[in-house]
């Protein structure tokens, strides 16, 4: 994605009057533009931002679950703001996974897993992991956003990844501490419950399946009792 160049602030402040809103937060504000965010920088630290830490993770946006900055946003040849790809969907904090069949929610937790495993192997440290940067997108695959605080790390980072992301989206989906659901009723000696959920799921899914068909994340709370 080529950058944006504007001479002033005056020449920005009148091109976003025509964008949509789609977040603001304390450092900055998103336009949406198309089918492009700008995420304009307006907290305390903005002047800390350069290029190169916008771009830094840029080759990694042909991954399933995690949307980079591949651009820059200028504003009288200062950095103020960066680019990336428009995802559709619904905040995490926001969708009903009630009504998701387990099935689905396995392929989403595994897509995003296999996704863990190449940033961790490339020394990305992911931060700012919450269910309000968690998009579920078309219903089946989970999105994450607001990647621009990643680092590079030389340690081994893959168990500390994992368990960021599927601490708060497991607490989102099932309103509890998942690990505590998990071994209270079956699992006692998979306590790492928060780096495999999908496994879990997994056997959750098939003993589900010998009551009722195509099982939703609902049964899991109605009908555990009775497994």
């Amino acid at each position: 994605m080529k950058n944006m160049y504007f001479k002033n602030q005056k020449e920005f402040d009148s091109f976003r009057e025509n964008l949509s809103i789609i977040g603001i937060g304390s450092e900055s504000t998103c336009y949406r533009l198309n089918k492009r965010v700008i995420k304009y920088l307006n907290g305390p630290y903005a002047e800390e931002y350069t290029e190169s830490q916008i771009k830094a993770f840029e080759s990694f946006n042909d991954l399933n679950s995690f949307v980079f900055s591949d651009g820059v946003l200028y504003i009288k040849d200062k950095v103020k703001g960066l680019l990336m790809p428009y995802i559709s969907g619904v905040r995490c904090v926001d969708y009903d996974f009630n009504k998701l069949e387990i099935a689905t929610l396995i392929k989403a937790l595994t897509l995003v897993k296999n996704d863990i495993i190449k940033l961790s192997q490339a020394g990305i440290v992911i931060y700012d992991i919450s269910n309000v940067n968690i998009i579920f997108h078309n219903d089946c695959q989970f999105k994450i956003i607001d990647t621009n605080c990643y680092t590079f790390s030389k340690d081994d980072v893959l168990e500390d990844n994992m368990f960021k992301f599927n601490y708060y989206l497991l607490q989102t989906i099932f309103n509890d501490d998942f690990s505590t659901f998990v071994n209270n009723y079956y699992f006692e000696k998979w306590i790492n419950s928060y780096y495999n959920p999908e496994e879990i799921l997994s056997c959750l899914n098939n003993k589900l399946e010998k009551i009722i068909s195509n099982p939703k994340v609902k049964d899991i709370k109605t009908l555990s009792k009775k497994l």
